[in-house]
């Protein structure tokens, strides 16, 4: 039996009304109630309590009501919840999502198309950004937390046509969904982010969309596993102005970063199996509430640190990890990872304090005048690539570098000419991160600058074998 628990959410408005026990909840004491979901699907329910996060309401002077964590009951207070910014997130001994998959699916063809087509590039930037290095702090268990990936947006058509649905539904439908082959097979890092259309209305446990919240994250339990899910309204309408002061799109942006890296870092709270909580505050967004700050140029809302003790968006003191994307940038150069993990490698051969050996011949045929100099196989030591450069892999394992910089939006066409098996990777210097550069092939790189910038070429081969080669830029 499939079982849909405890849900974490962001509250917007509550006018007045009070949270009450949904059906396939659990009632103040504890005690089990029996439901079925939209399809008639039996859902049991042992809950205990009721953690609901909040997200401090954007219109001053309404009422609103904050549940008290591990209890399930409210408290009302006038005015605006003010974020605290300061709590002690503890860890309870649940699970962890590692290095997030984010799916992001569209609750039929009406998503706003404005906000739907931005999405794979936010996802993309955020998940592989300095914004999740410093979440390595909340390792635990065994589990680490690293950077993610955005792997798809798929557009589903529901089982169901009403425009009034229950988280039930929603969790029932991505199950139905994934069964049918029409959404990626859950796993332990797959997060489904859910977007829908203005005309869609959203009950969680008592409260309602653009009502009582903005968002919430939850879980549902499948034979294979947890699926983990993020329920992201329409925030036009209604949830105007109360889920976030800037355009309905950064709004989304900021929500769904609370939601996302809530679930990273407490990804069973629908199961009531916590991971990071905090008693007083509930999760890593809550006691940071509607505090916002930029990521690649995108908003998102800031997370709490206990390391800092703070609520912060990047830690400039957490290291960039070792694969693509996340090598350091010359200059100031660090060393960018061990050889395979996808970034640009530092072989580490030059740490002798020894001279660098005497640059190798050319390459035959040997069309290119300028030779490598060594060492050159860290950022920092690389080559300069002004029109061509020869080399060689020598000893076996070793990796060359070579930089050079473009300015303004121009094509350009890297090549490789090998006597073996060597191979071409290219990286962008974005946002003092390198980032591997599209198109790529083994051999040949044929690429537009996107408003210029400074490039890294790394030669490198996995062969045992020693061989020459000769590096072009055109």
């Amino acid at each position: 039996m499939r079982t849909l628990l405890r849900t974490a959410c962001c509250t917007v408005i509550l006018a007045g009304a009070a949270i009450g026990n949904a059906i396939g909840c659990a009632s103040k004491d504890g005690e089990s109630i029996g439901a079925t979901d939209s399809t008639g699907e039996a859902i049991s329910t042992t809950d205990h309590y009721n953690r609901v996060a909040i997200y401090p309401v954007q219109r001053p002077g309404l009422p609103i009501h904050k549940p008290t964590p591990n209890v399930f009951s409210h408290n009302q207070q006038s005015g605006p919840i003010q974020t605290a910014g300061s709590g002690q997130l503890t860890y309870r001994g649940g699970p962890l999502v590692s290095h997030a998959k984010v799916q992001v699916v569209l609750w039929g063809p009406n998503v706003d198309s404005n906000i739907s087509s931005q999405l794979p590039g936010y996802y993309t930037a955020v998940t592989n950004s300095a914004y999740f290095d410093w979440l390595s702090e909340y390792n635990a268990g065994g589990a680490t937390i690293g950077r993610g990936s955005f792997i798809g947006m798929t557009t589903i058509t529901p089982s169901t046509s009403a425009t009034s649905i229950t988280d039930q539904t929603i969790a029932s439908e991505l199950d139905r969904q994934i069964t049918g082959g029409h959404l990626p097979v859950n796993d332990a890092n797959t997060i489904y982010m859910v977007y829908f259309p203005s005309n869609i209305s959203i009950s969680m446990q008592g409260s309602r969309s653009c009502v009582q919240f903005c968002a919430f994250h939850s879980t549902y339990q499948r034979s294979n596993g947890n699926l983990y899910f993020g329920v992201m309204p329409d925030l036009g309408g209604a949830c105007a102005g109360g889920c976030g002061a800037g355009s309905k799109f950064q709004s989304t942006t900021s929500v769904s970063s609370h939601e996302l890296i809530e679930t990273v870092t407490d990804p069973a709270v629908g199961l009531n199996v916590l991971s990071w909580y905090d008693d007083a505050q509930g999760e890593i967004g809550d006691i940071c509430n509607a505090q916002e700050g930029s990521v690649a140029g995108y908003t998102v809302q800031k997370e709490w640190s206990n390391r800092n003790g703070a609520c912060i968006v990047t830690d400039p003191n957490v290291p960039p990890p070792p694969q693509d994307g996340g090598a350091p940038p010359p200059p100031p150069p660090q060393d960018a990872g061990a050889p395979d993990s996808g970034g640009p490698p530092d072989a580490g051969q030059h740490d002798s304090g020894n001279p660098p050996p005497p640059p190798p011949p050319p390459p035959p045929p040997g069309t290119c005048s300028v030779a490598e100099v060594e060492p050159n196989d860290t950022p920092q030591d690389a080559d300069s690539l002004d029109t061509c450069r020869s080399g060689a892999l020598d000893p076996a394992g070793d990796i060359d570098m070579s930089w050079f910089s473009l300015s303004g939006s121009v094509p350009y066409d890297i090549k490789l000419v090998a006597t073996g098996d060597a191979n071409l990777k290219l990286y962008k210097l974005v946002s003092n991160r390198w980032s591997r550069v599209a198109n790529t092939t083994s051999t040949e790189v044929a690429h537009t600058s996107s408003g210029g910038g400074t490039y890294l070429a790394v030669v490198s081969s996995s062969s045992s074998s020693t061989q020459t080669y000769t590096l072009t830029r055109q």
